[in-house]
């Protein structure tokens, strides 16, 4: 699947910067950058509101578990918010702690797979305009790993 190349995405776990489960709710931004040399337009409330579509894979028995979004308001998709050329604007989203105790607690290992969608323009239907793959370890796996976070 093709996403827009008028911007990019990134994941920034906060306070957690190899996102390493620790038994309590997993916070962290994703963070989306105008790749355009024009500004655009977003309904950025609208999108933190419902948050980005979230899959978590489990490395280990290949189970998937997809978080559900939050609930829309319609009213929020006429708030626009300007993002100049290379700025860059978050989404600050979570995961629940119960929800990777479920997958592995201290010996998870999960790879998140976060979608970011945003209508056309001068349109209400969204299309995927990013994706970041981030992996989220427990304590018992990251001790094992070597430096970094990557998958």
């Amino acid at each position: 699947m093709e996403y827009d190349p008028d911007f990019s995405a990134n994941v920034v776990c906060r306070d957690n910067p190899k996102c390493v489960f620790t038994h309590r709710d997993l916070h962290f931004d994703v963070v989306i950058k105008n790749n355009k040399e024009a500004t655009i337009q977003l309904p950025l409330e609208f999108m933190r509101n419902v948050g980005p579509m979230l899959t978590l894979h489990d490395n280990r028995s290949r189970r998937s578990k997809t978080i559900p979004l939050g609930m829309p308001d319609a009213a929020l998709l006429s708030n626009l918010t300007i993002v100049g050329p290379g700025q860059s604007v978050s989404i600050p989203c979570y995961i629940g702690a119960a929800t990777l105790e479920r997958m592995g607690g201290t010996a998870a290992d999960v790879t998140a797979v976060v979608k970011i969608g945003a209508p056309l323009p001068k349109s209400t239907e969204f299309h995927i305009i990013g994706r970041v793959d981030f992996r989220i370890t427990g304590t018992d796996v990251s001790k094992h790993q070597l430096p970094g976070n990557e998958l």
